[in-house]
């Protein structure tokens, strides 16, 4: 997770070197790949991304819901 060089063939020399700008500072790149592929490798091993999704506390209130809708159906009679 560098920067790179941009790189340019120099003619004269006959060889690569390093590209500069109008102000003849070199001239350098990111790429994020490697630094995004960390991160969601992290990730996962955290669990923070998770594909997998929990129905079981649903289930739960659902009967939840259902014994307190009865309680108050006694309580009302």
């Amino acid at each position: 997770m560098q920067r790179k060089a941009v790189m340019a063939f120099d003619h004269e020399k006959k060889c690569k070197v390093q590209a500069t700008n109008e102000a003849g500072e070199g001239v350098w790149t990111f790429d994020s790949s490697g630094a995004n592929r960390a991160i969601e490798l992290l990730g996962k091993h955290l669990g923070t991304f998770s594909d997998n999704i929990n129905l079981t506390l649903t289930d739960n209130i659902a009967t939840r819901l259902r014994e307190a809708e009865k309680r108050e159906g006694k309580n009302n009679d």
